[in-house]
């Protein structure tokens, strides 16, 4: 009886060291190793994530560099694209006609030099080729936590820190990491993108 009963514990503690390595030292799902060659750009590419919440999640600072064999947090899909509702917002090239993208982003392919208007006011928070893949771009915090965001730009006309006012000209369209001209829009709620549904152009 008693050598039943070691082995009865013998079998249950290495069951339980076994389920401690794994939940130990298995690579969660939720991780993933950056090889070489790989930048934010190509992962979000890849993975068919936002890059902001790449950036957000690791606590990424500027210029946003990463190595092989980093080990970077992937968002969790489930908390993308916040229902925040919008009523209107000012459209930031004068064309009537663009793109709904992935991850909840338009397109307006516009000429280059065109202007691009502020969507409302706030405060610029970045503007220059801080994000790789986006060339020059301007981000702008608005009230109850909304960012507008800018991407491709030829010629910012403003700077970070500057304050501007609904409508107001921050930029001109170009081709900064981009084989035509075209500005990239997109809004977002903290560290994730708000759905083209849920607002409309003035």
């Amino acid at each position: 009886m008693v050598k039943i009963l070691l082995i009865v514990l013998i079998i249950s503690s290495c069951s339980t060291i076994s389920n401690f390595y794994e939940k130990t030292f298995t690579e969660p799902k939720e991780i993933y190793l950056v090889k070489k060659g790989e930048n934010l750009y190509s992962i979000s590419r890849k993975l068919n994530i936002d890059i902001f919440n790449l950036i957000e999640i690791n606590n990424l600072k500027s210029p946003y560099k990463i190595f092989p064999n980093q080990l970077l947090k992937l968002p969790d899909h489930k908390t993308q694209d916040p229902s925040t509702k919008i009523k209107f917002v000012n459209k930031p090239v004068n064309l009537n006609t663009y793109k709904e993208e992935a991850r909840n982003w338009i397109t307006f392919y516009a000429s280059e030099g065109t202007i691009v208007f502020s969507a409302d006011a706030g405060e610029v928070i970045i503007s220059g080729p801080d994000i790789p893949g986006y060339g020059n771009m301007i981000i702008i915090k608005h009230p109850k936590g909304i960012l507008s965001v800018y991407a491709h730009l030829n010629k910012s006309l403003v700077s970070k820190g500057d304050t501007v006012t609904s409508n107001q000209p921050i930029a001109s369209v170009g081709k900064s990491e981009s084989s035509v001209s075209m500005l990239k829009f997109q809004l977002r709620k903290g560290d994730s993108s708000i759905s083209t549904k849920d607002y409309k152009f003035l």
